[in-house]
């Protein structure tokens, strides 16, 4: 059975969250971010962070969309822990543009709205190998 190890509900889509969209990225933050990054934002509830640090291969599903982690920038489980934000790249890169981005690789979905579910699925060891260990 897949391990749960984030779901939280989409409280609200901010006004220019879509321009976003638009360059297949999605910004994430928790509701107590102040209101002028909220405008640019999917807003989550956030009551409680993560069970386990999200990794290259778990899953993030929003509805019934699911994206899977290619890469991971240094700052983003920190991030997310303590504001709920994420920079999803819809790019299926291996290496993040910058220490916050977290790559992904799937179909370009992007209707969150309000009610909507973010769960992060944690991948079952042995199905995913990160890119540099794939020649080991």
């Amino acid at each position: 059975m897949p391990k749960v190890i984030y779901k939280s509900q989409v409280v609200s889509v901010g006004e220019f969250a879509a321009e976003f969209f638009e360059e297949n990225i999605m910004v994430f933050f928790g509701k107590q971010a102040p209101a002028e990054l909220q405008e640019h934002a999917i807003v989550l509830e956030h009551n409680r962070p993560p069970t386990k640090d999200i990794a290259v291969g778990d899953n993030i599903i929003l509805d019934d969309h699911a994206l899977t982690v290619t890469a991971i920038g240094p700052l983003v489980n920190e991030n997310f822990r303590n504001l709920g934000h994420l920079v999803v790249k819809l790019n299926a890169g291996d290496t993040p543009e910058m220490d916050g981005d977290l790559n992904v690789a799937g179909e370009h979905v992007f209707n969150p709205k309000s009610g909507s579910i973010l769960r992060i699925i944690k991948a079952r060891k042995g199905l995913f190998k990160r890119r540099e260990n794939v020649n080991n």
